[in-house]
């Protein structure tokens, strides 16, 4: 069975068991950055077509995702629970959050979707 990790970096010292693609397109700013990584890793999932795919990112199309991080859109909801009007205002008014929101939620509807 070959392991492949998909990634925008890898140490140089690679390992027998463990496959490296590299995945790592121009970007600038966080939004442009996370957008352009899951494009990337689509696009060589839709090459390599692999058997399982587990994420650990808000990728749609994968069979797994570990939520490391939880899940944004109730880590926002406790920050306007918490926060002021300005932390309200500045969630409202960055983009980044509504990539981060749209990319679960169809990960979250994709069919692929198992656990």
């Amino acid at each position: 069975m070959e392991v492949r990790v998909y990634t925008r970096k890898w140490p140089r010292a690679k390992t027998a068991d463990v496959q490296p693609v590299i995945c790592d397109p121009l970007y600038v700013g966080s939004l442009w950055r996370d957008a352009s990584f899951a494009a990337a890793v689509r696009g060589a999932l839709a090459r390599d077509r692999p058997d399982v795919v587990q994420s650990h990112e808000r990728i749609e199309g994968c069979d797994i995702f570990r939520a490391g991080d939880g899940v944004h859109r109730a880590w926002l909801e406790e920050r306007r629970r918490t926060g002021g009007r300005g932390e309200r205002v500045r969630i409202a008014a960055n983009p980044y959050h509504r990539y981060l929101l749209d990319a679960e939620a169809r990960m979250f509807a994709s069919p692929s979707l198992k656990a």
